[in-house]
């Protein structure tokens, strides 16, 4: 019997070409997809950098409009929908601002066991 890899779901703005998405791509491009494989739920519905590139190695990528174009429960809805339908997920990453709360709460809602906040900001723009 083979083995399927543990998934694990990665939430980004968009895959494109910015500083925490290339270091998840570097990553990876190195690490065992025997053994993890890597899924990206984004809020961008149009092709990003690295769309291709997750698609060829073995990744899927999942939409779901951001908070701001819909509204908190309506969210935390979609992202959970997501997680149920194309699970299961060993985790789930989001490393997005104040979205990643309303991510946790969707991925506990899930079942997912592992639930990962991380904001890559070093400054908020609403900040005086």
């Amino acid at each position: 019997m083979i083995d399927k890899p543990m998934r694990v779901l990665h939430i980004f703005s968009g895959m494109n070409r910015g500083g925490a998405e290339t270091m998840m791509m570097n990553l990876y491009r190195k690490m065992d997809r025997t053994k993890v494989q890597f899924d990206f739920l984004t809020h961008r519905n149009d092709p990003c950098a690295y769309d291709e590139e997750i698609l060829a190695l073995g990744g899927r990528l999942f939409y779901v409009p951001s908070i701001g174009s819909t509204n908190p429960i309506t969210f935390v809805k979609q992202v959970k929908r997501v997680i149920q339908e194309k699970g299961p997920f060993a985790a789930v990453h989001a490393h997005t601002d104040f979205q990643s709360g309303f991510i946790a709460l969707a991925a506990r809602l899930a079942g997912v066991p592992v639930r990962i906040c991380h904001s890559h900001s070093t400054s908020w723009r609403g900040r005086a």
